[in-house]
């Protein structure tokens, strides 16, 4: 027999058996720590620690009195919208372990940065710590109701999990629709499968959006100490920012609406919410255009953007060639200048083309892939075997790389339900294969010994 393949055994066997030891004292030392965080909770409420606002009501971060402060000692790096615990949580949920303490608790100038990133003011010390301490609570009583359900693979998609998701998603133009009016749900789905959660569906992650939406999730709060803003006062603002592409979404599309706050701010006027500043942006822009001094800088097409164009091209035959093999150069040029790209040649969008057809072809013609054994499975976590990246902190693969490897194979996508309880019956069979293959080497060894 091989020596690669046992050893590979043994190997597995042994980081199996390490994991439940380091996974049992983990357990121990986080009731540890959970203790002296309620105590430690409990310090800071009895000296008059600030308190964060309820999770979801976006309200102010307030003292004692009834009026909004920061803490003494601390002078947020500028005013901005007022701080709910869904903005802290949702922070919470993707710090790393370079932004914790040594006492395990968040660093204020990581949790500060991301808060300015976003338009918020920033909070002290003992703010976030109590936010944190609430966070951790509801996070660990979530876990442990999963477990009580006895649910197989993640938690159960909640709107709380949903909101913390778009927040973290605010500003990142590449994980949205091109029109910017949904998150992906590939994207989304991702996001819920790292923090443990099952996959949510389209319709469910786009009513939850339209939902956190309405509640404020993208607006400024106003202040009415400053001028209401104006068309006027909102188009010097875009004048400034003309060529401070740092200032902009990643696609440079529109300005962030964090910066374009600032500036507001600094001439006394109002805060304005994302949907009135790309509205009066685009605007700005046609006038602009109209006058022929600052025509809006033209990207580069992609693969994407000629996918989407043909895409919605779909079924309009008038816009393609007469034999209707391909769409209309100019056709396709017209909606690509409205999205802000430049040309493309017929031999490129010919190309494309193809590529696209044969890419919704194989997604039509998926019924006609063979569905994944077991068997199957067990060889993609062969494969996925040593690539961390491919797993979520909870030791599982990820189901968007399982079903890539599937599909190389010519197989349909699986479920994540279908993936978690395949990979613990691979997981339990490569731990018994290590201990037969321990007993062989055993017997060989003493009848090398008589």
């Amino acid at each position: 027999m091989p020596v690669r393949p046992l050893y590979r055994v043994w190997y597995l066997g042994a980081l199996q058996q390490t994991r439940t030891r380091l996974s049992r004292q983990i357990n121990w030392l986080e009731g540890i720590l959970t203790e002296l965080k309620s105590i430690n909770s409990s310090l800071q409420h009895t000296i008059g620690a600030q308190e964060v606002v309820d999770a979801y009501d976006g309200a102010e971060t307030i003292d004692d009195d009834g009026t909004p402060s920061p803490d003494e000692g601390t002078t947020p790096s500028h005013s901005g919208k007022k701080v709910s615990n869904r903005v802290l949580f949702s922070i919470f949920e993707d710090l790393e372990s370079d932004d914790m303490t040594v006492d395990d608790y968040p660093r204020v100038d990581s949790v500060n940065d991301e808060l300015e990133q976003r338009g918020y003011s920033s909070l002290d010390k003992a703010t976030i710590d109590s936010a944190y301490d609430r966070w951790y609570h509801e996070e660990k009583k979530e876990e442990h109701s999963g477990r009580e359900d006895g649910r197989d693979g993640g938690k159960e998609v909640t709107h709380k999990a949903l909101f913390s998701v778009f927040e973290s998603m605010e500003n990142r133009s590449s994980e949205f629709t091109d029109d910017r009016k949904y998150p992906l749900v590939s994207k989304v789905n991702e996001r819920l499968e790292k923090k443990g959660y099952d996959h949510a569906s389209q319709k469910q992650i786009h009513k939850a959006y339209d939902t956190w939406k309405k509640e404020g999730g993208d607006e400024t709060e106003p202040d009415h100490d400053l001028k209401p803003v104006t068309s006027r006062a909102l188009h010097a603002v875009f004048e400034d920012m003309e060529g401070e592409w740092d200032e902009f979404t990643d696609d440079h599309r529109f300005p962030l609406v964090s910066r374009v706050n600032e500036r507001l701010e600094k001439k006394g006027y109002q805060g304005s919410s994302q949907g009135e500043i790309r509205s009066e942006y685009d605007k700005w822009v046609e006038e602009e255009e109209r006058e022929g001094e600052h025509p809006r800088p033209v990207k580069d097409v992609t693969d994407r953007a000629l996918h989407a164009v043909f895409e919605d091209m779909k079924g309009k035959r008038d816009e393609f060639t007469e034999d209707h093999e391909y769409p209309l150069v100019a056709k396709v040029n017209a909606r690509l200048e409205k999205m802000g790209y430049e040309h493309v040649t017929q031999k490129r969008l010919h190309k494309e083309y193809d590529d696209w057809v044969k890419e919704e072809g194989s997604e039509e013609g998926d019924d006609e892939l063979k569905s994944p054994t077991t068997r199957i499975l067990e060889e993609v976590f062969d494969d996925m075997a040593g690539h961390q990246s491919e797993f979520t902190a909870e030791g599982y693969p990820v189901v968007a790389k399982v079903n890539d490897r599937l599909a190389k194979k010519g197989y349909k996508h699986t479920t994540q339900k279908q993936v978690h309880k395949a990979f613990d019956s691979w997981e339990e069979s490569h731990a018994g294969e290590e201990g037969s293959d321990k007993e062989r080497e055993s017997a060989g060894a003493s009848g090398r010994n008589r």
